[in-house]
This record gives structure tokens, sequence and C-alpha cells, in this order.
């Protein structure tokens, strides 16, 4: 059931950026429910940044993965 709401989720927002006049943005998804254990983090915020991912965006995808936790 999650999967079909993601999906539905990101429709959505496509739909919402194509309504959009100036359509330049980028969506990044990211599952962290597995990759702490397949990916190095490192690795993962130097990648993102080279291809101009920074600032506050950078950060919250820092702070998933420098302290993860779920409620």
């Amino acid at each position: 059931m999650q999967g079909w709401f993601n999906i539905r989720k990101t429709i959505s927002i496509i739909h919402h950026i194509n309504t959009k006049t100036n359509r330049n943005h980028t969506i990044i998804s990211i599952d962290a429910e597995k990759a702490f254990d397949k990916i190095q983090h490192p690795f993962l915020l130097k990648t993102l940044e080279s291809i101009g991912i920074n600032g506050v965006f950078l950060k919250i995808i820092n702070s998933i993965y420098l302290k993860p936790s779920a409620s």
C-alpha cells in the first residue's frame, strides 16, 4: 500500500511542476529504509554536491543519514 501512495504522490508533484512556467526543478527520491547498509554516506553527499545539490537540501539529506530515527 505504501508503494502505491508514494507513486501517486510523485505523479502529483510532477503534475504540479508541469503547471508552472518556471520548470527549473529537480526531484530527488531517496529510500532511506534499506540504504543505510548499502551505500557509503560520504559518497552519497559528494555525489549530490557534484550535481549541484547544496545548502539546505544537502543539510536535510545529511541529517537523514547522520542520526537516523523513526517514530
